[in-house]
């Protein structure tokens, strides 16, 4: 399996194999509880997540509950693009799977969108189209990946109380969605951060589903430059490769001086490589790393001419 440090190998064979773990899976569920085989040939975030909640049920003896999340699978017409959504308080049976599973992970909280505020989410979302065609432009090979792994894009506000709010975020889960913050405040580079920063996660997820990369204790934690609290090796690990992934896209688009945001993407630029080379140096003092780790961290060591 590729290592995907770079986003310039082939999208569809990588998640092939990881739609044909999935679909048997299912099919084992299916066998289990007495029902055909699956006739889904793709997965999207409803599937992966379907999948999921049908397990739960089972563990809980609750088969019923399993059947109709399989049945709902069968019912699921997977289509190509990114879908940019704004995520809404109704009553809806996505939205019942999406809350479940983010309570499950202890997930961040996030405010709903208020479709009173179309003039506001449609200019937002404007600018997040504007952020994926900058993607196709300058690093096409990012696009694709996202454009072969992202179905929707859910967008989301802050809290209305000022607490901490998910500014951006994917769960395993729900592997082909991504959620983004939106506000009119945030820049077109902004969203570009976040986009190839959320797209690397569900990448990585990918291979860290079947292999540990790192083998610190959990309850090892470390300081991390992109966050406030300590961390465990893990999400350094996952920070580290998607920082590398944040950095190579802008440095591509760096390479057009005449970009209108260029002198915002070279200070997100600056700033993000200088949080790589300090995360590099703790996972690289710190890390226990399995073979596929090293061979990630020593990719990205060569490909910034790191040392330590």
């Amino acid at each position: 399996m590729c290592h995907i440090v770079d986003t310039n190998y082939n999208h569809s064979n990588f998640k092939l194999q990881f739609c044909g773990a999935l679909i048997s899976s299912i099919n084992y569920l299916r066998e289990f509880l007495d029902m055909p085989p699956s006739k889904i040939k793709s997965i999207n975030w409803k599937i992966s997540a379907a999948h999921y909640l049908a397990i739960k049920r089972v563990e809980d003896n609750k088969f019923d509950e399993a059947k109709k999340y399989l049945h709902f699978i069968e019912s699921i017409c997977v289509q190509q693009g990114v879908n940019l959504s704004p995520l809404y308080q109704e009553t809806t049976y996505e939205l019942d799977m999406i809350l479940e599973i983010m309570k499950d992970n202890n997930q961040i909280r996030f405010e709903f969108c208020n479709a009173k505020d179309d003039a506001f989410i449609n200019h937002e979302i404007m600018k997040l189209n504007d952020a994926l065609e900058a993607i196709k432009e300058y690093d096409i090979n990012s696009f694709n990946e996202i454009y072969e792994f992202i179905d929707t894009i859910f967008l989301t506000k802050e809290l209305d109380n000022g607490a901490r709010f998910m500014r951006s975020g994917t769960n395993f889960y729900m592997w082909g969605a991504i959620f983004i913050c939106i506000n009119e405040n945030y820049s077109i580079p902004y969203y570009i951060e976040h986009i190839i920063h959320e797209c690397g996660h569900t990448a990585l997820n990918i291979l860290n589903a079947n292999d540990e990369l790192v083998n610190n204790e959990a309850d090892e934690l470390f300081d991390a430059p992109l966050r406030k609290d300590k961390r465990p090796m893990i999400g350094l690990f996952h920070a580290l490769f998607i920082l590398n992934r944040i950095c190579s896209t802008f440095e591509k688009i760096l390479l057009n001086l005449d970009y209108i945001y260029y002198d915002d993407v070279k200070l997100i630029y600056n700033d993000r490589l200088m949080k790589l080379k300090n995360t590099y140096r703790i996972v690289k003092q710190y890390g226990k790393l399995t073979e596929l780790g090293k061979n990630i961290i020593n990719e990205i060591e060569a490909k910034w001419n790191l040392r330590y």
